[in-house]
C-alpha cells in the first residue's frame, strides 16, 4: 500500500518518501492507511503496514538518511517502534486513531494487534469524548470489549 509513494532510488530517497507517507498520506476525511486497514478489519494490512515502517527504518538508519532528515528539521521518532506507534496514533478529522475505528466497526483482532503495537487505549474523539471502549460498548461487540479489556495493563485492572 505505501509501496506508491516511494521512489526506487539506491540513496535511500525512497525510503525517506515511504517512512513520510506513513505520517503525510491522508483521504479526503482525514484517515490514514491503518484508519482505513483498522476500521475495515484487515489485519494482515495492519501488520503489513507495521513492518513497512520497521522495513524503512532500518533502511533509512543504514543509508544514513535519517540523520540527514533530522538536519533538515524532521520530526522523526527515535526508534522503529516509535514510529510505528506514531502512526497508529495519529488523528482523523474527527479526532479518531486507528483502534477507535477498529472498535466502532466491530474489530476485535484489529483492536488486539494494535494495542500490542502502542496503540492509546484512552485516546477520545472529538466526536463526544468517546473512546475506543465507548465504541465497542455503543456497538454492544463483545468481543471488542473483551479484546480492549483483556489487555489492560496491570495498574489499570
Amino acid at each position: 500500500i505505501a509501496h506508491d509513494a516511494c521512489v526506487h532510488e539506491q540513496d535511500g530517497s525512497c525510503k525517506r518518501k515511504r517512512l513520510q507517507a506513513f505520517f503525510k498520506q491522508r483521504f479526503t476525511n482525514g484517515n490514514t492507511l491503518f484508519h482505513e486497514a483498522a476500521r475495515g478489519g484487515e489485519l494482515q494490512t495492519l501488520q503489513s503496514l507495521v513492518a513497512q515502517i520497521h522495513e524503512s527504518w532500518s533502511q533509512l538508519v543504514e543509508s544514513g538518511s535519517l540523520k540527514q532528515l533530522q538536519q533538515d528539521g524532521q520530526l522523526l521518532p527515535s526508534s522503529p517502534t516509535e514510529a510505528v506507534r506514531a502512526a497508529i496514533n495519529l488523528r482523523n478529522h474527527r479526532g479518531q486513531t486507528a483502534l477507535v475505528m477498529a472498535a466502532q466497526n466491530t474489530q476485535p483482532a484489529c483492536c488486539e494487534y494494535l494495542l500490542t503495537q502502542g496503540a492509546d487505549r484512552y485516546a477520545m474523539d472529538r466526536c463526544g469524548g468517546r473512546s475506543a471502549l465507548h465504541y465497542a460498548v455503543m456497538r454492544h461487540s463483545s468481543g471488542t470489549i473483551h479484546a480492549l479489556m483483556d489487555n489492560l495493563p496491570s495498574d489499570d485492572r
